[in-house]
């Protein structure tokens, strides 16, 4: 049950990078390089202690790598719904989007588990 879902859930003794890559794809949108990563997590507290070392690696990797945008869903399989990070000059893309304001980084998505099917869409449709 739980136990083991949250041992695969749990981001102890990875580094930001890990988590960042541990499932991260890249997009082309409009022209413009997007990178969405996605960890499942069963607390989303112990995710969020590591939110300002997620957004750093977030940076790092955008502008070493030419991003527009990189988003990462720390999304909570218990509650169901996404924290969704977002760094990079597009972040008005997010706005667009899922309708709500990126503040201090993030911004909830109640709902929000799938990154095929609930995130690359609005994406998508906000560039163009």
């Amino acid at each position: 049950g739980v136990e083991i879902k949250k041992a695969k859930a749990s981001l102890k003794g990875k580094t930001a990078a890990e988590i960042l890559m541990s499932d991260f794809k890249d997009y082309e949108f409009g022209g413009v390089k997007v990178g969405i990563g996605q960890v499942e997590v069963v607390d989303l507290s112990e995710a969020l202690e590591r939110k300002k070392e997620i957004l750093q690696e977030m940076e790092r990797k955008r502008s070493e790598e030419g991003y527009g945008l990189i988003l990462m869903m720390l999304t909570d399989i218990i509650k169901e719904g996404t924290e969704l990070l977002a760094v990079g000059d597009k972040l008005d893309i997010v706005e667009k989007a899922f309708g709500k304001r990126v503040e201090d980084g993030s911004v909830y998505l109640e709902g929000v588990m799938s990154r095929k099917k609930q995130v690359v869409p609005p994406v998508e449709k906000a560039f163009g």
